[in-house]
């Protein structure tokens, strides 16, 4: 699913007192906006933010040599590794997510997702058997120890995590905190415009940081605007002649076009897009109900023609 190709749009750009800084990570590029009148407090706080970005990376990328989640997927039956916080954190965090989408997002079968592309839309019975049970990270294939923040391998299944999903909304997070412990409390982040987080309401707009959704892959067409304060929206998406695949049966489905995901993390829009891309109507409508601080906005049907809102997602 193309993530970065949602059309989420930050028509502010220009506005007064707002300061825009830019970093290449986790193969896109991420934004900060900064709103205030003190231009070198921000330069400071945004390098800082960049430098803390980049040991997210280091750490969560499955990618990079020795990076926690390398050093997970290495692990034989019996073996363990420390882990930073942060990681141990957004694994938990991914734990929350698959329970709470009963498997729709799951980072033990992005792997063998792509497996499955590779070979043509065809897995063997053995591996397709494999993959039903490689999920439910936590419970069958690793121990957390959330005192010395370890990760202890316990099952004998060879699996790889994969925080694609979760990743950049995480590291949003996490930049978010860092600026407001600078007391930068009026600021806008996104990743690649896949995932956005906005802190406090603008100068400019009382009801908060505006962001315009389009069509994905339509230029020009326009959904509806939406005002972000404290909170997130994230959103899913197919990229030409991509199939959706669900991760707890790995068959292609039936599902939208498109989903976004509000709610009050970047982190749970992330992982809440992913998921809503597989997830019916009602177990999205349930998932809403549940965590009343959480939207969806689903395109699907022919040429776009169906549009749903759902819980808490207002578009002007």
């Amino acid at each position: 699913m193309d993530n970065d190709a949602q059309n989420m749009g930050v028509p502010w750009r220009e506005e007064k007192n707002i300061h825009c800084f830019s970093h290449k990570a986790m193969a896109t590029i991420f934004e900060i906006f900064l709103n205030s009148e003190d231009s070198h407090g921000a330069q400071s706080v945004a390098h800082e933010a960049f430098k803390l970005l980049d040991q997210l990376e280091n750490d969560l990328s499955r990618f990079i040599d020795n990076s926690d989640i390398s050093r997970i997927n290495k692990l034989r039956i019996g073996d363990e590794t420390l882990i930073s916080p942060d990681t141990f954190e957004c694994l938990q965090l991914s734990d929350e997510m698959f329970q709470l989408t009963e498997g729709a997002f799951d980072i033990t079968t992005g792997v063998l997702i792509e497996q499955w592309r590779r070979m043509g839309s065809y897995l063997s019975p053995e591996v397709k058997n494999g993959i039903s049970n490689a999920n439910a990270f936590g419970r069958n294939h690793f121990e957390l120890d959330n005192d010395r923040y370890a990760v202890k391998k316990i099952s004998d299944f060879d699996i790889e995590l994969d925080l694609g999903g979760i990743g950049k909304g995480y590291a949003i997070d996490k930049l978010a905190e860092l600026l407001l412990e600078w007391e930068f409390g009026t600021a806008f982040i996104h990743g690649g415009r896949s995932s956005l987080y906005a802190l406090g309401t603008p100068t400019f707009e009382s009801r908060g940081w505006p962001v315009t959704l389009s069509t994905p892959g339509v230029a020009g067409e326009p959904i509806g605007k939406l005002f972000l304060n404290n909170d997130s929206i994230s959103g899913s998406g197919l990229g030409k002649g991509e199939h959706i695949i669900d991760p707890r049966t790995i068959q292609s489905v039936d599902g939208p076009k498109a989903a976004w995901a509000k709610a009050p993390s970047a982190a749970a829009s992330d992982a809440l897009s992913t998921a809503f891309m597989v997830l019916e109507e009602e177990s999205i409508r349930g998932i809403c109900r549940v965590q009343r601080e959480v939207g969806a906005f689903i395109l699907s049907g022919e040429k776009w023609g169906k549009k749903l809102a759902i819980g808490e997602f207002q578009i002007v």
